[in-house]
């Protein structure tokens, strides 16, 4: 994706990724019973409600530094 189609540089390439792997709505209500507050909380609301997303994250952040 060519950064200026997003807001950024003319010439700026930028890797845009989107996805959701989860019901939101129950997800959303989950959230709003059970509102994590610390990082470590929001880690595991993650991992209970969205565990996809969650080894998603994971694989991203390897590859990232992999490349780095």
């Amino acid at each position: 994706v060519m950064g200026e189609s997003i807001g950024t540089h003319e010439h700026d390439l930028i890797a845009r990724i989107a996805f959701i792997d989860y019901d939101g709505e129950a997800v959303y209500h989950q959230y709003l019973k059970h509102t994590p507050h610390t990082f470590k909380e929001k880690e595991a609301f993650i991992k209970t409600h969205m565990s996809h997303m969650f080894e998603g994250f994971k694989t991203i952040k390897q590859f990232v530094e992999d490349i780095k």
